[in-house]
């Protein structure tokens, strides 16, 4: 990110776990089958969303992360 910020560059990558994802980016672009379901803010996660995406899971804890660090300032 701050090297991002230092070279005004644009940065694309690909990570599949949700909870690393959301500890370094300012928005999560979600695909199925190469189809957009999701543009948005980590925050803006629901578990509706990453059920059209990954399929049926428990994503309370997934959720829940987002949601505690949003509060202490982790996601922006």
């Amino acid at each position: 990110r701050e090297l991002c910020a230092e070279r005004q560059l644009a940065a694309i990558v690909n990570i599949h776990d949700v909870a690393l994802a959301q500890m370094f980016v300012q928005r999560i672009v979600g695909l199925k089958k190469g189809v957009l379901v999701f543009d948005g803010k980590p925050s803006d996660l629901t578990a509706e969303v990453l059920t059209e995406i990954y399929g049926e899971e428990d994503w309370s804890e997934t959720i829940q992360k987002i949601e505690d660090e949003d509060e202490i300032g982790v996601v922006k």
